[in-house]
């Protein structure tokens, strides 16, 4: 319902969002093909839009389907144009986004010595909470390893970012 008012008013931003938000559910639920095209329809809107801002995470989430149905090119090619356009504008956050992207990719092709530098530019733009240990970085492939403040110790959590 939202999105057909949202056509009828002409809304274009807050019909990605809804598609954007669709297509959460939808890879929720494991059915990426489906994310895949809500979030295809939302990058279109996006790129004619122009807003930057809005942009790289409408390219990082496209990217992230990608990397799930193993279409490790084309997510490549969509984690570059997001890191390119936040360099061009300054975006820290994007960038770290783009370039953990990129990192995962290459890890899933077991190309590790290609995702280290990529990990390592990545660990030098986040905060130092936010930051993992080289050590841990090989052990990343199936879940994401975080610092424990407290113990030093890492933890093992699901999911990206």
């Amino acid at each position: 319902q939202a999105m057909a008012i949202q056509e009828l008013i002409d809304d274009e931003a807050g019909l990605c969002r809804s598609l954007e938000n669709l297509a959460i559910l939808a890879g929720s639920q494991g059915d990426y093909a489906r994310a895949g095209e809500m979030f295809e329809q939302a990058l279109s809107v996006r790129r004619r839009l122009g807003d930057p801002a809005a942009l790289m995470p409408a390219l990082n989430n496209r990217a992230i389907v990608n990397r799930r149905l193993g279409q490790y090119s084309r997510a490549e090619e969509l984690y570059h144009e997001s890191a390119d356009i936040a360099r061009a504008t300054d975006a820290e956050k994007p960038l770290s986004h783009a370039l953990h992207g990129l990192a995962e990719v290459r890890m899933m092709q077991d190309d590790y010595a290609a995702a280290l530098p990529l990990f390592r530019e990545k660990d030098r733009r986040d905060s130092p909470a936010a930051r993992i240990p080289v050590s841990v970085w090989p052990f990343r492939r199936r879940t994401l390893i975080r610092p424990q403040a407290a113990s030093g110790s890492a933890s093992a959590g699901c999911g990206h970012r």
